[in-house]
C-alpha cells in the first residue's frame, strides 16, 4: 500500500494556532534582545543569587 495524501486523507488545518504564534514571537524577541545584549557587551553575571562563571 502506498502513503500518499491521497492514500492517508491527510487533513489541512488552516486555523491560526495562538500558542504556537506567540512561542514562535517570543523566541524572536528574546534572540533579538540577546544579540542586543551582545552588541552592547552587557552579560548577566549573577541570577537568582547564583554566581555565574563566564
Amino acid at each position: 500500500m502506498m502513503w500518499g495524501c491521497d492514500d492517508v486523507g491527510i487533513m489541512r488545518n488552516d486555523k491560526e494556532n495562538l500558542i504556537v504564534r506567540l512561542t514562535l514571537e517570543f523566541a524572536l524577541d528574546i534572540v533579538a534582545f540577546t544579540e542586543l545584549l551582545e552588541e552592547n557587551k552587557k552579560y548577566v553575571t549573577q541570577v537568582s543569587g547564583f554566581n555565574i562563571r563566564l
